[in-house]
């Protein structure tokens, strides 16, 4: 693919000299950071397969429109354009030539039910395959706009975005359905060729650019130290940094050695064949009452929502199979967002699609922590896992260890050793879009977004269990989850058994 852009390099010559930099293709390239490699990796590897967050349009959308609302979020955000090319350790990121509208818009005039009831099949909103499109080298991503009930899902690779980027470029999406020119459609969403001239940015920065990090002197004489012994003992090196920071997830306690006795496992091996890529979203749904009863009583203990939705989850599987899991360690996995920490970062939940850029891009981290073994529901409990949680994310040793991470370690070191060897060891993953804003256009009849739906990915390294969580103020809370741990039998006596526990708890003293 890098051939196809020799003859581009040059800067285009049209506009006002000095009024705006004009883009050119080496804007347009750069090297993947650590994350968007190891999500890459399991893309390739088919172990990954989407990220999928949906939204509903307070009216019918018409088709007409959609090409040149697709077209201007495209030149706005060059990610959305962007494909990795190359194995390790050259892989770049580099624009593809041209997107066609087929390529990312689809219509599902099918489907009658809306999103949110019971009897709406949720396959439909992860079955976007992944690997397929890096396969063929289209683009990563596909709106699907569901006609009937007025829902449009934003499908797409996970290494080249997190979830706060993709819900503004659906807040961005459904704004500019506003202000289009329906004469500017047309089948070709984007050719580098014609539009480079049009483009405002390049791609974005990596994180630690982004931010401007500075790492301290030891951090970056770590960071080079382990890559020199990691050429050397690659798999040695890997597995002693691995068991550090596993020592480090023990809450209040010294470290244990892993047994699989003591410790949970999955089932399956980490592989593209494991049931795990096929698990099957459900959703659970608090009311704006309901979750005003939960916010109080998580904000009376000093706790965040997200800790108590995990502990009230697990909770509920130890009530569904009290004999499988109590008496291990447990590991929980939450995805933080660099955006909550970082204040150069724009905030996805409070950015509104009708102002300025979005900073686009992957900036996710993750933090890690064990449940003791014989750990049930309490405010007491809650509030020890919160407490590290927030203890870790805001110390200095994460973001280091982050550091050291990124420029010293290669994904195929973590991974190659465990590919169709080991199993995935992680019990809970929790992905949280937080209490998002929207603009509530009142009367005017313009577009807006009613409610935002949130699916759990497919996937064995995102947990047995992946919960995912979004609220917005006119709705409440919708909680995610999948029904990839076969040992639960039925799912429906879980679901409702989850929602009874979310609000029975919440109203205790």
């Amino acid at each position: 693919m890098g051939q196809t852009f020799s003859k581009l390099n040059a800067k285009p010559t049209n506009g006002s000299e000095g009024s705006k930099k004009l883009i050119s293709i080496p804007d347009l390239i750069r090297e993947p950071d650590f994350m968007e490699k190891l999500l890459l990796y399991f893309e390739r590897k088919n172990i990954f397969q989407s990220v999928s967050v949906s939204v509903k349009i307070n009216k019918n959308v018409p088709l007409e429109l959609f090409a040149p609302t697709i077209r201007k979020l495209v030149l706005k955000y060059p990610m959305l354009f962007m494909f990795p090319v190359g194995n390790e350790p050259k892989i770049m990121w580099e624009p593809l030539p041209d997107i066609i509208i087929s390529d990312v818009f689809e219509i599902n005039q099918d489907v009658t039910d809306d999103l949110l009831v019971d009897t709406f099949d949720t396959t439909l909103l992860n079955l976007f395959s992944i690997v397929e499109r890096h396969r063929q080298k289209k683009p990563l991503w596909k709106l699907v706009y569901f006609e009937k009930v007025n829902w449009i899902t934003f499908h797409c690779a996970h290494c080249f975005t997190d979830g706060g980027s993709i819900l503004a470029y659906l807040k961005e999406f459904v704004e500019k359905l506003n202000d289009i020119d329906v004469s500017a459609g047309k089948n070709q969403v984007f050719c580098i060729k014609e539009d480079l001239p049009w483009l405002e940015t390049g791609i974005p920065a990596p994180f630690f650019e982004r931010v401007k990090f500075r790492p301290n002197f030891r951090t970056k004489v770590s960071a080079a130290a382990i890559k020199a012994a990691i050429g050397l003992f690659p798999t040695l090196v890997t597995a002693l940094l691995e068991t550090r920071l596993e020592n480090l997830l023990f809450v209040d306690r010294l470290p244990v050695p892993f047994s699989p006795r003591c410790f949970f496992e999955s089932e399956s091996v980490i592989s593209e064949t494991s049931s795990l890529n096929n698990a099957t979203a459900m959703f659970i749904h608090l009311s704006r009452e309901e979750l005003s009863v939960v916010l109080t009583a998580c904000k009376a203990h000093h706790v965040k929502l997200q800790t108590y939705v995990i502990l009230v989850y697990v909770q509920t599987v130890h009530e569904i199979r009290p004999d499988l899991y109590l008496q291990k360690f447990l590991k929980v996995g939450c995805a933080v967002s660099f955006r909550n920490i970082y204040k150069q970062l724009t905030d996805h939940s409070t950015y509104l699609g009708n102002e300025g850029r979005f900073d686009d891009g992957f900036y996710t981290f993750v933090a890690k922590y064990f449940l003791d073994p014989g750990t049930t529901l309490s405010w007491e409990s809650v509030k020890k896992y919160n407490d590290f949680l927030h203890r870790t994310i805001n110390s200095a040793e994460w973001i280091n260890d982050f550091y050291i991470a990124s420029h010293a370690v290669l994904p195929d070191h973590i991974m190659d050793p465990k590919m169709d060897i080991k199993k995935d060891d992680c019990f809970l993953f929790a992905t949280n879009l937080g209490h998002v804003e929207v603009i509530d256009h009142g009367e005017t009849g313009n577009f807006q977004i009613d409610d935002i739906l949130f699916t759990p990915s497919r996937g064995v390294t995102i947990g047995t269990h992946h919960v995912t969580m979004s609220s917005t103020t006119k709705v409440g809370l919708h909680v995610g989850f999948s029904d990839g741990d076969a040992n639960i039998n039925d799912w429906n006596l879980f679901r409702s058994k989850f929602k009874y526990n979310m609000c029975r708890f919440s109203g205790e003293p």
